[in-house]
């Protein structure tokens, strides 16, 4: 008999749907992958009372249930295969510039255009020069894309950071530019850990220019021609942008998920995103269910290893409301004293492609119209007597509404945030209930596309996680 304390779920992001990948991360929460086929029975005229004689097999494919806490972290997963593929927001350095020993060069539009045709040359670059990127405010990661000459010398990169009155101080990195020992030998990130993150960073004037800096030093001269194309500043606090297009595909992730306990462990590949729900109720923490589906399942086993994932619970009174009457002002006057609970729920309109492609299972989904369902419960005060006035409005005036919670604090003052905005009318709007002494009404509203912004619903996440794997 299998020990339910030795479950366990791990998730991998895959590079193309439906090809396995070795699971990274173990997911949170209660995980239910249920092997389902489609039966054909056939029906023959036998001369017996039988009614049935043989049977088989159409279709294979798994469902997929998740239900648990909603945290900061983890919460990414259920985006990137429900709403939309997307990356953490970088931005442009302020300042990119060479010292070659003897005077500085500019290179921060060669490295920001998004130009494969123009370049900051580091050629021969020697153990006296630098590389200075600058920015206005803190950050954690440089991210490096090379040009078409790589370095091809073993050679280990270092970093100083600015301490301000022309003082340096060196800083702890991690270097995925370089392979093989090699430095800037190919695309990747200069990262300094949250933990070795300067207190004392400080902004400093180099060249006429004013910012927090970092200065990047090699240890062996590089090869005579090296390139790099491209520079972009993010984190460690990154923002995860989900503004899902509705004239186009979003080209939704999928992943591999590894499921079981210590008698039996399943693997099933291309988990994509049917409905994703995200509900509070004050002094609980905020809960999150998701519906996917995905291909047959097959025996495996666990990787070995895996960390428990550092994740924080989203609290249910941290929620903020704000309702708005268009989508620009989404944000602007947070809604008090009101909002008691609520859930949202996303529909993805994604389906699976049922071709006859030489295997029971599918082999591609495709992406449907979507839908969003609000449903909140006001305390019965002005603000909720004023939006039921617009529930009768004849005209079905558009509401607009920012749902936002907080988490602690992880990088500076930055704390770690989710938003949620939603385009729509409502759809009911309760008769007064009672709840303990006060009076409550309940609502639900159903998503309607704005043809002002062009929008109909869009996700915000911010936290330290720079990637999904």
């Amino acid at each position: 008999m299998g020990n339910k304390a030795f479950m366990q779920h791990q998730i991998g992001k895959e590079v193309t749907h439906g090809t396995p990948v070795i699971p990274t991360n173990l997911l949170t929460g209660k995980v239910t992958a249920t092997p389902k086929c489609d039966v054909h029975w056939a029906q023959d005229h036998t001369g017996l009372l039988s009614e049935n004689t043989r049977s088989v097999i159409t279709n294979k494919y798994t469902e997929v249930s998740y239900d648990g806490n909603m945290t900061f972290e983890q919460i990414l997963y259920f985006l990137l295969m429900t709403v939309k593929r997307v990356n953490p927001v970088e931005g442009n350095p302020d300042a990119v510039l060479y010292w070659d020993g003897v005077d500085f060069s500019d290179y921060t539009t060669e490295v920001t255009d998004n130009n494969a045709g123009t370049h900051m040359p580091l050629d021969a670059m020697a153990t006296t020069h630098y590389v200075y990127v600058g920015l206005g405010v803190k950050y954690g990661t440089v991210r490096v894309e090379m040009g078409a000459n790589v370095n091809d010398i073993a050679s280990v990169l270092s970093a100083e950071y600015s301490r301000g009155g022309g003082t340096w101080g060196p800083v702890t990195i991690e270097d995925t530019t370089g392979s093989d020992g090699k430095t800037f030998s190919q695309n990747g990130n200069i990262t300094i850990p949250t933990s070795a993150v300067p207190s004392d960073w400080a902004v400093d004037t180099v060249d006429t220019e004013t910012h927090y800096w970092l200065r990047l030093k090699v240890s062996v001269q590089l090869s005579g021609t090296v390139d790099i194309s491209e520079m972009r500043c993010a984190g460690p606090a990154y923002t995860w942008d989900f503004d899902p297009s509705l004239t186009s595909t979003n080209n939704q992730d999928s992943f591999t998920l590894r499921s079981g306990d210590d008698q039996e462990v399943r693997q099933t590949s291309y988990v994509i995103g049917k409905s994703l729900e995200i509900s509070a109720k004050a002094n609980d923490v905020a809960k999150l269910k998701a519906e996917m589906f995905a291909k047959d399942q097959v025996d495996s086993s666990f990787v070995s290893g895996l960390a428990l994932p550092a994740v924080e619970d989203a609290a249910s009174k941290k929620f903020k409301l704000y309702i708005n009457d268009t989508w620009a002002s989404l944000g602007s006057t947070q809604v008090l004293k009101t909002l008691l609970d609520l859930s949202l729920k996303i529909n993805s309109g994604i389906s699976a492609d049922d071709y006859c492609d030489g295997e029971l299972g599918f082999t591609s989904h495709s992406e449907g119209p979507r839908s969003m369902e609000l449903e909140m419960t006001f305390g019965m005060n002005t603000t909720a007597k004023a939006e039921r006035a617009k529930h009768e409005d004849p005209t079905r005036p558009l509401r607009f509404v920012r749902l936002e919670v907080e988490g602690s604090e992880f990088w500076e003052t930055t704390k770690k945030k989710a938003t949620f905005d939603f385009c729509g009318n409502y759809d009911d709007f309760g008769a007064l209930e009672e709840s303990d002494s006060s009076t409550v009404v309940k609502v639900k509203m159903r998503s309607v596309y704005d043809p002002v912004s062009g929008k109909e619903f869009s996700a915000k996440v911010m936290d330290g996680v720079a990637c999904v794997t």
